[in-house]
């Protein structure tokens, strides 16, 4: 999908951020185990 330059780069680096916050997150939940 194709939105225009702007909003496929918010996109981009909101999912980007989300999937580094998910990485933590599972990091975090494989080291308590």
């Amino acid at each position: 999908i194709q939105l225009g330059p702007f909003a496929s780069k918010a996109e981009a680096s909101a999912l980007q951020q989300r999937l580094q916050t998910e990485a933590q997150l599972q990091s975090f939940i494989a080291s308590a185990q």
